[in-house]
């Protein structure tokens, strides 16, 4: 493939990971990394201007995974404490023996 090509495959594969970014559809991420780094082994003796453009798109897609990262992160944790918030509570009797104050296990109920 000609280098014009390599490029272009690149700067379309770079698009397709940010689209898949920017709509959290992450299972697709791996084959494009894979397909991304076939082609950047191909790319040896270019020019650093032909390639300024697809850094640029490169480092928008390192930021956009970031945010999702870290969304991902909020989640985990806001899940974790909405299940403890639904665990027994603990506290101490009259005398000062431990003692847990439960609730009835619930569950999420899922309609079709």
């Amino acid at each position: 493939m000609a280098q014009t090509g390599i490029i272009d495959a690149l700067r379309a594969n770079l698009e397709a990971e940010r689209e898949a970014l920017l709509t959290g559809r992450f299972g697709g991420l791996g084959d494009l990394a894979e397909e991304r780094e076939a082609l950047l082994g191909q790319l040896q003796g270019t020019p650093a201007e032909a390639l300024r453009d697809l850094k640029g798109n490169a480092e928008r897609n390192r930021a956009l995974q970031a945010a999702a990262a870290d969304g991902i992160r909020d989640a985990m944790r806001r899940l974790q404490a909405m299940r403890e918030a639904q665990g027994p509570i603990g506290g101490y009797t009259q005398t000062g023996d431990a003692m847990r104050i439960g609730t009835a296990r619930t569950s999420v109920e899922r309609k079709a």
